[in-house]
């Protein structure tokens, strides 16, 4: 049994390394589709703004067909379009990426089917191997991994197998939702910024922000430590392969501060009739501390394996 309990761990390490270059495609392909949809975005404002500026300057129109003309419209159009273009690819990534998800799921099912079937034979022969014990075990690692579902954060295999997804949808979207932007009236856009501002720098909103920050300023500084201890031991190797993942956390923690940086700056004087500004001045100015910090460390660091 000791060999067909050797073979059964084979097959499910090469699920599982199959599994984990499935999970990198699927953040790289997450990453890009969440990109694109700000870039999309963002040429929805654009356009909606400009558009508002045009009319307040007393031009004539209702719908998009009216405004296109203009440089601006026509310049974050294109935007728009490219970006649609280069959505319509990842789609097709996405759907190969679920289908190769499915095989994956069916694959571990499979397996546990295949385990607790060996199992039950086993059971029936009068003397029970010594291995029987780690089948059983193995069997339920299997089934629950292949059972397992994932939070609000985090996805399975299980997850991404049953994903549904509508193809043109994030096109379908775009145009309702830019349809919707150019209707809105001057006081209806700039109410709309205000409560997107307000919300941003609620009290609880930015705890969540600032305890991200502080949590990637440890991983990202406990990466540095070690990197610098496999450096010092002789392990060069060791020490780079663990520090490629700070620059992927700095990135991360970037975007946070520099959201917040660009907000608070550009709203300075609304924001300090805010009742709750001096929580907002420290935890802007907490954000922006710990990250200079951050990155003087990864900057020595990364200067020290070279």
């Amino acid at each position: 049994m000791a060999v067909e309990l050797k073979k059964f761990q084979d097959e499910y390490k090469k699920i599982q390394t199959s599994a984990t270059a499935a999970f990198g495609g699927m953040k790289t392909l997450t990453d890009s589709m969440g990109n694109t949809k700000k870039v999309l975005e963002g040429a929805k404002l654009a356009i909606g703004d400009r558009v508002q500026e045009l009319r307040t300057n007393g031009a004539q129109g209702t719908q998009l067909s009216d405004f296109q003309n203009d440089h601006e419209v026509k310049a974050a159009l294109d935007t728009a379009k490219q970006s649609l273009a280069n959505f319509t690819g990842m789609e097709g990534r996405q759907k190969t990426v679920i289908e190769t998800f499915k095989k994956i799921h069916a694959q571990m099912i499979d397996l546990a089917n295949r385990i607790d079937a060996e199992v039950a034979s086993r059971k029936k022969k009068m003397f029970e191997p010594k291995s029987l014990p780690d089948m059983i075990k193995l069997g339920k690692t299997v089934r629950e991994e292949a059972n397992e579902t994932g939070d609000i954060k985090t996805q399975s295999v299980k997850d991404i197998a049953e994903m549904k997804f509508k193809e043109g949808a994030a096109a379908e979207r775009f145009w309702n939702d830019l349809t919707i932007e150019l209707k809105k009236s001057a006081n209806m856009r700039a109410n709309a910024a205000v409560s997107e501002l307000m919300e941003m720098f609620k009290p609880r909103l930015m705890k969540l922000r600032t305890d991200r920050v502080s949590s990637l300023a440890k991983e990202i500084e406990g990466i540095c430590t070690a990197a610098m201890t496999a450096q010092k031991s002789g392990d060069g190797g060791g020490a780079r392969n663990t520090f490629k993942v700070a620059p992927v956390k700095c990135q991360e923690m970037h975007g946070i501060v520099d959201e917040y940086n660009k907000a608070f700056s550009g709203n300075k004087s609304f924001l300090q009739q805010n009742p709750d500004f001096s929580t907002i001045l420290n935890a802007v100015g907490f954000m922006a501390s710990t990250e200079n910090r951050v990155l003087h460390t990864v900057q020595a660091t990364q200067n020290a394996l070279r």
